[in-house]
């Protein structure tokens, strides 16, 4: 019974092996095409043996050449690959004799590595009943330091202190975070408060010029029920602003900050013009003890103008509307020495101004010589008409 039985496994395995590699002749083919090995071995698994015989490959094979040989073998009886070889119940045992040989070699991988393991944990074992271990003394301090005990116990200090520390900062830190978002959401409500006072005022303000344009007290604005021309446009500023800011011009409103700004440059034009009309009268260098002396006095006049107007200039750029139009507080001591070297120039231009200075002069002497003639012999005429004898 026992040779029976083996002598049947061993004529499936033949089977197999001809109805992979194909084999048979043409007429038995055929009909081994329609024989399937469950035919004859029912519903039993694959045993190892024979999955490795129907996939027809070596009992060492990797699982990697396994794989590509039940790829190929799946291209030949997958029942979607289209071919003519294609059989759903050949490609079922295929595959089940896959899995058996896959699950096998993990198995056998497992164990491998299981016995690995044991192997080094068995090699990193030691008897500790009679050697005391070398590094009971880094139990202690908290694994901190190295050295001798005493050595240990005082970077255990140190590093103690050194935590210590550092949990303060950390505390401080967060207070101070703490105290920040306190004081952010304070201010959060006082911007709040502050919109919602400023739209009040909007509001107020728009009551108030209603009122006054019900009343009529807008009727006497120049340009009163004509449209405003649009010669300039703001994108940044809303149409109503645009208007309101064209209505002021027009009627002579000028901001703060443009008629400052004016007052200014023309301060320190006038200031500039002055000194050089003092260095014109003391002369090209070098100065005398005399003339030195007066010129540090007309220097430190120039310097006290040039606070004053930095003064303003501070105030302008509190009010100007963009950071880009404030100005830099001006600097006496470089206009001083620009005045002071460029005598040739300043004395040029005071010449010029002299020579038409006394053009206008000598017309206007003229003019006044011939007015006066002319009045004489008008009175003249005059006594003439009355009958006076001249």
């Amino acid at each position: 019974m026992l040779q029976r039985m083996q002598l049947c496994s061993i004529c499936r395995s033949q089977l197999a092996r001809a109805l992979l590699r194909g084999q048979l002749n043409k007429s038995g083919g055929q009909q081994a095409r329609r024989i399937t090995l469950s035919s004859f071995l029912g519903s039993r698994h694959l045993t190892l043996k024979e999955s490795y015989a129907l996939l027809d490959c070596s009992t060492d094979a990797e699982l990697g050449v396994l794989k590509a040989t039940f790829i190929e073998l799946a291209k030949v009886y997958h029942p979607d690959s289209g071919a003519k070889t294609a059989d759903p119940q050949m490609f079922t045992e295929i595959k089940e004799a896959y899995k058996v040989i896959e699950k096998h070699l993990k198995k056998k991988a497992e164990i491998e590595d299981r016995q690995k393991a044991e192997q080094q944990k068995g090699e990193l074992e030691f008897d500790i009943k009679h050697t005391a271990p070398q590094h009971r003394q880094y139990l202690n301090y908290e694994g901190i330091g190295y050295g001798t005990p005493r050595q240990r116990q005082k970077q255990y200090e140190k590093y103690r202190v050194m935590r210590a520390s550092e949990n303060l900062r950390d505390y401080r830190t967060e207070k101070i975070m703490w105290k920040v978002e306190d004081a952010l959401l304070v201010k959060d409500k006082r911007e709040a408060s502050k919109a919602k006072i400023r739209n009040t005022m909007d509001r107020l303000v728009e009551d108030l010029i209603l009122d006054s344009m019900a009343k009529g007290e807008f009727r006497d604005l120049q340009g009163k029920g004509k449209p405003l021309s649009q010669t300039y446009h703001n994108p940044l500023v809303d149409t109503t602003t645009q208007n309101l800011n064209r209505i002021l011009i027009d009627n002579g409103y000028v901001p703060e900050w443009i008629s400052l700004e004016k007052e200014f440059r023309k301060d320190i034009r006038d200031a500039k013009e002055r000194l050089e009309k003092k260095r014109y009268k003391l002369g090209p260098l070098p100065f005398s003890p005399l003339e030195e002396s007066r010129w540090t006095m007309f220097c430190q006049t120039f310097e006290e103008e040039m606070k004053l107007v930095n003064k303003q200039i501070e105030k302008f750029n509190m009010i100007v509307p963009t950071m880009q139009q404030q100005i830099i507080p001006i600097k006496a001591e470089f206009i001083q020495d620009s005045v002071l070297s460029d005598y040739d120039a300043i004395s040029r231009r005071m010449e010029k101004e002299n020579k038409a200075e006394c053009d206008r002069l000598e017309r206007t002497g003229r003019g006044e010589n011939y007015v006066t003639f002319v009045d004489v012999m008008k009175e003249i005429a005059a006594l003439f008409r009355r009958g006076i004898p001249p």
